[in-house]
């Protein structure tokens, strides 16, 4: 056992030296964080900026303990070649199913968790107990493969029973396990006593209940205040289901023919229906009439279609889909099914699902050809929030050991997966395009050295992808360039609009036993980063054991394995340039959750098929082992979305839906609202829609535009154009890209919402153009203009509520943020008035004057200092204020700053106000994000000390005025 061991360990020698460089690096340069500051080369008041994040400096550390990391495996990989050529001989094997899928993933994972899989462990325990009565391995297997089954049948009788007994739930759900258990016990039992004769024919036979469970998507009852509710599909929808219902059904049917006639050589036992069907229950979504009000998401996936089709807007010229065209899918289905009405997201969302776990359960079941393919099917989940559909299908498609060694095909699929993935979802489909960019590169080589080119003329397959590839080449070759504009327009300011905002904070299930809770974090922060970047460590290890490995390159580099690997590596990598940059503090990690369970998944795939070429038994079925515990805790544990974990699928069979009181039955047509369909809608949703509804009636005419900030599913719901390419202003931060967005404008909407500080120009161009604000209701709309004269009289009303009432502004850490990065800021501004403070008038109370510009503090409750200006500052010019001050700040305190100003017109007033929060004393405040600052002449600005320790002393050093330079080119 030592021997074996020690084997495994000498093999693991340069993963694990990978892992812990990487792991020091991450702790070492995390100790920097404080020392450094965001840089900031626009004026982007986002998540970075409010938070104080050090964004760049936090991405520095992963890329750069990443690198090292992988460095590291490679080195130490050409250190010890020797020993990783070796063979090691194993007197002891351990079981892939005991070990590899149950043992080991669950250990560690109660370690990290202090958690466990009820149904998970169970199985464990019965296979382990099936050890006890059945010597042969494979026999083992398969008794284990039918347990699973039974299970799943016993699900698909209940789905049955659930729509034909209405009265009366025959089977309930706690009854499932236990049925389950009972059947299996009955049957082990006879199969025992015939020696196993009928277990491959059983294994068949449990198969064709399963397209049953689809029956519960015809769910249509809803338990709500005590009533229930019923709200039918249509007709296309239930055909739909039943199609699906049926050709599964005839799928296993054909499958069973084929396998029953020659029983003993029949593999895989497993149909694909079947894979199919367990992805599907498993990556399921309730098709329920009901709406949470997210009417940014659920806008984003389902908009695009309803502009461009229903609206007649032209793709990219008029109208882009701002993350890929990917929600195209399911707003054609909306469309088709339900009438594009919003209340059916839902019930689309779930036929879209159905639809790709149909065509990916498809390329897994082909890729792997054994019984092995229902465990990777029970495997993989995901979060609801996924974007990967492509690029899974692409990896699985193109890791096709058939299709591989067709190179021409394979170049030919290669292309048409890239262009898809490309326009399906950016990120990714650079990733898969990148991603095999080297293997496309090898089988061309090939094609071209072996003349294989000569010979492909006569096969019907080349001619038949040739055709298909006719409309995307046409479709890429007209789009692309407009594609790659938009993507560098958002992305020039994703990192400072969207980027990771400060240190990680332990989730509670993490290691409970350790009780310092910095220590925690700090691991924490460490284990996530590693987590991120496993499969690109794992799949550079196995691409330098691969190609270390005795034997010609030119043979290495033409084989599925070597596809996989660099695939794996670059995808991911690329992936990450974004994924990383978008968790928060509290690892809101779903963007990468779906990344690591793909890769994942592959990774169990490669080693499966293909790792006993290359490391011993045993190692192979650890690092699998690790594959299941990683792809488990990211899905279970480290995403904010719900997901079916093993052993729950029965919560997926429902009889009937629980809707609460927070929400509302609704019918869009008694509103006058017909695309917003008949379900439920969260109360304060329904609210917003009924007062857009009233504003709409009041001041919007037929074909006027109007613009919503943060609710663009209302573009769909009201049936309006979008004003703009990038139908909500929130999308746009940076100049340039504001810039572009309002150029594409062809005529100003009449009402814009939410508009806040968030979007500078956005708002500074409403300013601009004498947009009044009007409360209705407790919302607040910006009018343009000339309506609002038209509908409500003199626009100077307008503008004086904007002076009297508007709200006082909260920066947090803007000012801090910003004021810290004045080298690259001082570029952007026109004008500079800079003050000699030993000239200015400054007044105060509960302060004391050591000099004209150093002052202690002497009343924590009241503090502050009057400066009276020389001359009168234009507000709506000098838009910005810097202010240096220095002082004993300590590490990790905080100060709050309150600013006050007064014009000859308007004294101080409570919420014409700015408040910030000081860390050093350089602060760069954005006066103008506050309406009434734009309308002022100032004379005088109070500083305002809030809870500041009595005689703490502030040097006022700097005191200019700044105007932002909004018409400059070239950002």
């Amino acid at each position: 056992m030592k021997k074996e061991i020690k084997s495994i360990l000498t093999e693991f020698h340069p993963l694990i030296f990978g892992v812990f460089v990487m792991a020091i690096s991450i702790a070492v340069l995390s100790l920097f964080t404080d020392l450094k500051y965001q840089v900031f080369y626009d004026m982007i008041f986002k998540a970075t900026a409010e938070t104080g994040a050090k964004t760049s400096w936090e991405l520095t550390v992963f890329w750069v303990s990443l690198l090292l990391g992988t460095f590291s495996i490679v080195i130490f990989s050409f250190i010890k070649k020797k020993e990783l050529n070796k063979k090691f001989k194993e007197n002891f094997k351990l079981d892939l199913v005991s070990y590899g899928v149950f043992i080991i993933p669950i250990s560690f994972f109660l370690i990290l968790t202090q958690t466990i899989n009820f149904f998970y462990f169970i199985m464990a325990l019965i296979y382990l107990l099936l050890c006890f009565f059945i010597e042969e391995k494979e026999k083992r297997y398969k008794n284990l493969i039918l347990l699973n089954l039974i299970y799943f049948s016993t699900l698909s009788v209940k789905a049955l029973t659930d729509k034909l007994i209405k009265k009366v739930e025959i089977i309930p759900y706690d009854s499932i396990y236990l049925i389950t258990l009972l059947l299996f016990v009955i049957i082990f039992y006879y199969l025992r006593k015939n020696r196993f004769k009928n277990l491959d024919k059983l294994i068949l036979y449990f198969q064709f209940p399963l397209p049953l469970m689809l029956l519960t998507y015809l769910t249509n009852k809803y338990e709500y205040n005590n009533e229930l509710i019923k709200i039918a599909f249509s007709r296309r929808y239930k055909a739909v289901i039943i199609f699906f219902i049926v050709y599964f059904i005839i799928i296993n049917l054909i499958e069973y023919r084929n396998k029953i006639k020659n029983i003993k050589k029949a593999k895989p036992l497993i149909t694909l229906s079947t894979v199919i069907l367990i992805l599907i229950i498993r990556f399921y979504v309730e098709p329920k009439f009901v709406h949470y009000g997210d009417f940014w998401h659920w806008g984003e996936e389902s908009i695009i279609w309803h502009q461009i089709f229903e609206k007649k807007l032209i793709l990219f010229d008029e109208y882009i889909g701002t993350t890929g065209l990917f929600p195209m899918i399911l707003g054609f289905i909306q469309s088709l099914l339900f009438k594009g009405s919003s209340l059916s997201y839902l019930p689309s969302l779930a036929i879209t699902n159905i639809i790709w776990m149909s065509i990916i359960g498809t390329a897994i079941y082909f890729l792997i050809k054994t019984d092995f393919v229902l465990f990777i099917a029970l495997f993989l989940v995901f979060p609801q929030y996924n974007r990967t559909h492509m690029l899974m299908l692409s990896l699985f498609v193109l890791s096709n050991s058939e299709l591989i060694k067709r190179r021409i095909q394979w170049i030919q699929m290669y292309i048409l997966l890239s262009i898809l993935s490309v326009f399906y979802y950016p990120i990714n489909g650079v990733a898969v395009a990148l991603g095999g960019a080297i293997f496309a590169l090898t089988q061309t080589y090939f094609v071209i050295k072996e003349k294989e080119y000569l010979k492909i003329f006569k096969s019907k397959l080349f001619w038949v992808l040739n055709i298909t590839l006719i409309l995307p080449v046409i479709f890429s070759l007209k789009n692309t360039l407009k594609l790659i504009k938009i993507i560098s327009l958002l992305s020039s300011s994703s990192l400072l609009a969207d980027g990771r905002a400060g240190k990680f904070i332990a989730e509670d299930w993490f290691m409970k036993y350790i009780i310092n809770q910095n220590l925690k974090d700090n691991i924490w922060n460490i284990f996530v980063l590693l987590l991120i970047a496993f499969p690109i460590l794992i799949s550079t290890y196995f691409l330098c054991v691969y190609l270390l490995k005795k034997d010609k390159i030119l043979k290495k580099i033409k084989k599925p394995e070597f596809f996989i690997l660099t695939f794996s590596i670059i995808a991911v990598s690329i992936n990450c340039s974004y994924s990383v940059m978008r968790i928060n503090r509290n690892v809101d990690f779903y963007r990468n959750a779906s990344i690591i369970i793909v890769f994942m998944t592959i990774m169990i795939i490669f080693l499966y098929k293909y790792g006993n070429r290359y490391i011993s038994h045993n190692t192979k079925i650890i690092f699998i082992s690790i594959c299941i515990l990683i792809g488990n805790i990211s899905a279970e544990k480290m995403t904010k979305f719900n997901t079916t974990s093993f052993g729950e699928e029965y919560k997926n069979i429902k009889r009937s839906y629980k809707v609460d009181d927070n929400f509302e039955y609704v019918n869009g047509k008694d509103f006058d609202i017909p695309k917003l369909g008949e379900g439920f809608i969260e109360k304060n949703a329904l609210e917003k829609i009924i007062i857009n509804k009233e504003i709409l009636k009041k001041i919007v005419h037929k074909d006027e535009r109007v613009w919503f900030m943060y609710d663009r599913e209302m573009q769909k719901i009201f049936d309006l154009k979008s004003p703009t390419k990038m139908d909500s202003p929130f999308l746009t931060t940076g100049l340039k890209p504001t810039e572009v967005n309002l150029s594409s404008m062809k005529e100003l909407p009449i009402y814009i919402t939410d508009l806040n500080i968030g979007k500078y120009y956005t708002y500074r161009w409403a300013i601009d153009n004498k947009y009044a604000i009007m409360d209705y209701k407790g919302f607040q709309f910006w009018i343009r203009p000339d309506r609002y004269k038209e509908i409500f009289g003199d626009i100077k009303k307008a503008e004086e509520y904007l002076i009297e009432n508007s709200p006082r502004q909260d920066l947090k850490y803007t000012a801090f943020s910003l004021g810290n990065s004045m080298k690259s800021l001082k570029k952007l501004m026109k004008d500079i008035r800079k003050y000699e403070i030993d000239s200015l008038q400054i007044e105060g109370e509960g302060i004391e004057f050591l000099t004209q510009k150093k002052i202690k503090i002497k009343d924590i409750n009241n503090s502050y200092i009057d400066i009276i200006l020389p001359e009168i500052i234009d507000g709506n010019k000098y838009d910005f204020l810097y202010l240096e001050l220095s002082s004993d700040y300590q590490v990790n305190e905080n100060r709050e700053i309150v600013i006050l100003w007064e014009t000859d017109k308007y004294p101080m007033k409570e919420n014409r106000v700015v408040i910030l929060e000081d860390k050093n004393g350089k602060l760069l405040i954005p006066m103008g994000t506050h309406p009434a600052w734009l309308y002022s002449d100032v004379t005088k600005i109070r500083l305002k000390f809030v809870n500041m320790k009595v005689d703490t002393t502030i040097d006022i050093q700097k005191i200019e005025f700044m105007q932002l330079n909004r018409e400059r080119k070239g950002d």
